[in-house]
């Protein structure tokens, strides 16, 4: 990305996941700064310093407009999770019972 498509990014509508993590890559790799960015894309420091935070803790997600998707998804994968574990303590727990009971029958003969 040429240093003048770096700083203006100004034809963009709507400041993606992905728009932000290539502007974050961008300042990180010090292709501009963020003042200078800010300025050309009329966006406040503070803003694109979020963007930069929430990039270093979550990567790409993190700057997803909607973060509560990939949650969503997070959780319908515990619950599936916690489903298999329940049915795996279950047959467990038949087994067990029975061993119990074949123990027993041996035990009374």
């Amino acid at each position: 990305m040429a240093v003048n498509e770096v700083l203006n990014m100004s034809d963009v509508k709507r400041w993606t996941g992905k728009k932000k993590a290539e502007a974050v890559l961008e300042i990180i790799k010090g292709r501009c700064t963020l003042v200078d960015f800010c300025r050309a894309n009329d966006l406040s420091q503070s803003d694109v310093e979020k963007w930069m935070d929430d990039f270093v803790k979550f990567g790409t997600d993190g700057l997803k407009s909607n973060p509560k998707a990939s949650n969503i998804e997070h959780r319908k994968q515990v619950s599936e999770l916690q489903q298999v574990i329940g049915e795996q303590a279950l047959h467990i727990r038949v087994l067990k019972k029975s061993i119990e009971l074949q123990e027993q029958e041996e035990s009374d003969y």
